[in-house]
């Protein structure tokens, strides 16, 4: 596709709506807006057109290599959906054909997800264009991953099902995976003094996890048995132990 595309970090002035899937295929009344922004199309061939309308194809795709582009007009339904936009020089695309299509897998990995405490939006579907108006609890961190959806070519990893179809958005998310043994050298520590050997192992090798903290500056300890018997295990990490128990030291 021969338009302008420009891709920037930042969305200047643009307003754009959650597209939906199930608009019309001709939607009636559509209101143009002017706009300065950026559009995701997540690596999707999508079908470009040379009117707001979607009735002449060009017979061109967006380019499979590019993910943002530059729209300079947004075309909305009466009740303010996005229908369609304007990638420059008339080429128009409709919203909801940027809208991936999805494999939904069950998390049998166990992979749990690190929300930062951050006040993640939620929705009631896979594609993420049906808010609930709600968003995650600050006071939690970790939450348990039932499904994961994926596709193809962009992000391996598009959104999380926490329980009950309550999906997220995995891009505000650090996927950890489960600690099942850690290798022990000699020296083990209580947590209450990391700074002093407490205790030492018998002999070297691969010991079972059962609890993993992680103080304040995110180094990683995991427990092999009692509580003079923590090991490091990495500086800068994110973990829990197989059991699903995790806790934070001076959080």
């Amino acid at each position: 596709m021969v338009g302008a595309l420009v891709i920037l970090l930042l969305t200047l002035g643009a307003q754009f709506s959650q597209p939906t899937d199930k608009v019309q295929a001709a939607a009636p009344n559509l209101k143009i807006t002017q706009v300065n922004g950026l559009v995701n199309s997540r690596y999707i061939t999508a079908p470009v057109y040379t009117d707001f309308s979607a009735k002449t194809p060009t017979g061109q795709k967006l380019s499979i290599g590019v993910s943002l582009w530059r729209a300079t007009a947004v075309a909305k339904t009466s009740n303010g959906v996005d229908y369609m936009y304007n990638l420059g020089r008339n080429q128009w695309v409709k919203a909801k054909d940027l809208i991936p299509d999805l494999t939904i897998n069950p998390n049998v990995e166990g992979t749990m997800a690190y929300s930062y405490n951050k006040p993640v939006p939620i929705y009631s579907n896979p594609q993420l264009t049906q808010p609930t108006g709600k968003t995650l609890a600050t006071n939690i961190k970790l939450w348990q991953i039932n499904r994961i959806t994926y596709f193809w070519p962009s992000y391996p990893t598009y959104a999380y099902d926490l329980g009950n179809n309550q999906w997220v958005a995995a891009k505000y998310f650090a996927p950890i995976e489960p600690i099942t043994h850690v290798y022990v050298g000699k020296a083990m520590m209580n947590m209450q003094d990391i700074n002093h050997v407490a205790s030492f192992a018998k002999t070297d090798g691969y010991y079972k996890v059962v609890d993993v903290a992680s103080l304040s500056n995110a180094d990683v300890y995991a427990k092999i048995g009692t509580d003079s018997q923590w090991v490091y295990v990495s500086m800068g990490a994110l973990a829990y132990a197989a059991n699903g128990r995790f806790r934070t030291i001076n959080p």
